[in-house]
């Protein structure tokens, strides 16, 4: 990578949350001149690692349309039983797959911290900046008065292979196609979710002792690259125009779809273990 030049910073604003992969977007973007803002929505894009555990009884009462099918019941117990092994040891993956620039903002990145995403504070925020570039990566759905307070291009990164896996795209793709079909899409934000044209796609390369928390780490890796890449073509002077996604092709797997199918977490682990060649206790 070539020597950044300070001069040729753009005026770009990401909207995120604060995690450690998000985090460690941020940072990387600062440090190759994509954004000289972050606003941090509050909240959680993943599941924390104190909120893994719990009432496991409790959580399955909260699934009684499963109980007309047994076999279903048995998957939500084991997915629930299993979710630290599936998303936890946060701390130990961040270590070995993010490595650093992921515990604190680097200093000179101006922050906000805002409630929402679509808060008149953001409208306003946005507005005064008038950012060249609105890089987003794991907030709420954006509204439509955020995307048009601005005529900066909105660019989003998705965890999943799109058009194939809108929506979650780790545990599905993993359960219905293996590790090949993992994957990051930067695409133009539009009004659909995770439909707009591609910018940049890339596949991850799955290690032995990887996890699907891992895996997203890993996808943040690359999309953040390819944030990088666009803020390079602004630079340029190149036009961010992207790929239309193909209609019909894939779909849209929400909360909805991973209730009412718990059965592919056991799924997507036993391919995510033949990938990296593992065999781990408790499949």
């Amino acid at each position: 990578m070539s020597e950044f030049e300070p001069h040729r910073r753009l005026r770009g604003v990401l909207l995120t949350r604060r995690s450690a992969f998000q985090i460690y977007c941020a940072n990387r973007l600062w440090e190759r001149g994509a954004i000289d803002m972050v606003i941090f929505e509050e909240g959680q894009s993943h599941v924390e690692e104190r909120a893994l555990s719990g009432d496991l009884a409790k959580k399955l009462r909260g699934s009684l349309r499963l109980l007309v099918r047994p076999l279903a019941v048995f998957h939500k117990a084991h997915s629930l039983l299993n979710r630290r092994k599936y998303f936890g040891f946060q701390q130990l993956h961040d270590e070995r797959v993010l490595e650093s620039g992921y515990s604190a903002v680097a200093p000179g990145l101006a922050t906000l911290t805002v409630p929402s995403v679509n808060s008149d504070q953001v409208l306003e925020t946005l507005r005064r900046h008038d950012p060249q570039i609105v890089f987003v990566f794991g907030t709420a759905l954006i509204g439509d008065a955020v995307m048009d307070c601005v005529s900066a291009p909105f660019v989003n990164m998705h965890w999943g292979w799109s058009p194939n896996y809108r929506g979650e795209g780790i545990v599905t793709a993993l359960a219905h196609e293996g590790a090949g079909a993992l994957g990051v899409t930067v695409h133009a934000l539009d009004a659909g979710i995770d439909s707009g044209a591609i910018l940049y796609r890339a596949r991850p390369q799955v290690e032995a002792g990887d996890n699907f928390y891992a895996i997203g780490l890993r996808l943040s890796r690359l999309g953040t690259e390819c944030f990088a890449e666009c803020a390079q073509r602004l630079r340029a002077g190149q036009a961010l125009t992207g790929v239309p996604q193909e209609r019909g092709v894939g779909a849209f797997r929400g909360s909805k779809y991973m209730r009412e199918h718990p059965e592919i977490y056991l799924k997507a682990w036993r391919n995510l273990l033949r990938a990296s060649g593992e065999t781990r206790g408790g499949t």
